[in-house]
Order: structure tokens, then C-alpha cells, then sequence
């Protein structure tokens, strides 16, 4: 809590030096687009999976990224319900995405859906 505190501080402070103190929206604004930034990546954790299919899983929360042996991608599943994953070349460009889907939820159950 300590970090989004001081980075909503220095948020604050760079309005207020931009002369946007006085302007509620502005500030506002400036608030708003900060935060996105603000949401630290999510923390993975590896299982040795070995399926017929699969040999590593990684997870965090409602993400699930297997590596398929079929094809030597990775697949990305959103949600513990997911019926279909989307599939990436990389673990670290499937974990990007991971990474912006998770922003855009945390962002969007703030501000009600607005980016």
C-alpha cells in the first residue's frame, strides 16, 4: 500500500508543478492514468506437469500457461472455467499477456469498464 501511496503522491506533485492542482479533472485525470502502472505483474509458480500433452504449467490466480509439447507453444488459459486459451511462441510473451489482461481487469473494476 506504502508504494501506490507515494506513487499517487508523486502523481499528485507533478500535477500540482504542471498547475493542475486547481483543476479537479485534470488531476483527476493524471490519477487515472497512473494507475494501470501501478499494478505490480503477477507472481508465477512453476509445476512439473508431465501429461500427455503438457510438461510445465505455470500459474497465478485465475492464469494458467502450459507449455504443449504438440506444436512447442504456449498456451494461455484466463479463468479456472477457460474453454479455450490463446497461444503464444514465447513463456515470456504469453506472461506479457497475462500481465496486461490482469491490468486491464483491476483497471477496468475501478473505474467501472473506462480506459
Amino acid at each position: 500500500m506504502t508504494d501506490i501511496r507515494e506513487n499517487l503522491a508523486d502523481v499528485i506533485d507533478g500535477a500540482h508543478a504542471a498547475g493542475a492542482v486547481c483543476d479537479e479533472y485534470a488531476l483527476a485525470d493524471a490519477i487515472l492514468a497512473a494507475l494501470p502502472d501501478m499494478v505490480p505483474d503477477l507472481a508465477w509458480s512453476e509445476i512439473d506437469e508431465r501429461t500427455a500433452f503438457s510438461r510445465r504449467r505455470y500459474v497465478s490466480g485465475g492464469y494458467i500457461i502450459e507449455y504443449r509439447l504438440h506444436g512447442q507453444h504456449f498456451d494461455l488459459w484466463v479463468g479456472h472455467n477457460a474453454t479455450c486459451a490463446d497461444r503464444y511462441n514465447t513463456l515470456e510473451s504469453a506472461k506479457a499477456a497475462a500481465n496486461a489482461h490482469h491490468r486491464a481487469t483491476w483497471f477496468a473494476a475501478l473505474t467501472g469498464g473506462d480506459q
